[in-house]
Formats: structure tokens, C-alpha cells, sequence
């Protein structure tokens, strides 16, 4: 933590306002004024000490949408399965059976969707090349 309070006090003046660790997780944080001190000016002072960032990376919007339709393959046909039996107000064999049907079937929607969805984004560029 000495190292920390040198640093502090020695780049206080250079817009670092705080430092703080935890020696539990090893992490250190820092607070800084961007308009004085840049990210990348911090980094390199820490790296010659030897530390290095564990900065997270914010998922991209694709990365995302992306997460989310593959949660939602697991999760429509579930729901449309139990939506079509109790709307058929179906119980015994008949139940399970329509239900594994209708979750079947939805899953083979979703994926010739996203199919076609793939085939069209492989598509558009082709003719907007051929267009220029």
C-alpha cells in the first residue's frame, strides 16, 4: 500500500485523485480526472511497475443480440410447448406427446429463421459489390 500512497501523492497533481486496493480479489482501483491524465498515460506508468489491467470489455451490441437469441432458442420452445398443451387443455400421454411436438417444431422455425437471416446478411454485401 506504500507504493500506492507514493504514487498518489506523486501523480496527485497530474489528476489522479484516489487509489484504492483490495487484497482479497488483488485488484487496485484508481480514479483519476480524465481531462488531466489519460487511461493509457496510467497504464503505462502502472505496467513499468510492473502492473498489468484487467479492464473488462464491454460486449458489443452484435455479441449481445447474439447472447440473447441463443438464450431465447432454449427458451420459446419450451414456452410454446407448454402454451399449446394447456391451450389444448391436454393431460396424460396426449400432453407430452403434443408438447414435444410443438417444442420441436418451433425449434425448426427458429432455426430456418435464423438461416435465412444468415443467408440474407451473406447476400446484401454481394449485391451491394456488384451494384458499385
Amino acid at each position: 500500500m506504500a507504493i500506492f500512497t507514493t504514487f498518489l501523492l506523486t501523480f496527485n497533481t497530474f489528476g489522479v485523485k484516489d487509489i484504492s486496493t483490495n487484497h482479497q480479489t488483488g485488484s487496485l482501483t484508481i480514479a483519476f480526472d480524465a481531462q488531466t491524465i489519460s487511461l493509457a498515460e496510467i497504464l503505462t506508468i502502472l505496467e513499468t511497475w510492473g502492473i498489468s489491467p484487467a479492464i473488462a470489455v464491454p460486449a458489443s451490441t452484435a455479441d449481445m443480440w447474439q447472447e440473447t437469441w441463443e438464450k431465447l432458442q432454449t427458451l420459446v420452445p419450451l414456452l410454446v410447448g407448454l402454451l399449446v398443451v394447456r391451450g389444448l387443455s391436454l393431460s396424460g400421454w396426449r400432453a407430452i406427446l403434443t408438447y414435444l411436438v410443438a417444442a420441436k417444431a418451433t425449434r425448426g422455425v427458429m432455426k430456418q429463421l435464423e438461416i435465412e437471416t444468415s443467408y440474407h446478411q451473406v447476400e446484401r454485401p454481394a449485391k451491394e459489390n456488384t451494384q458499385q
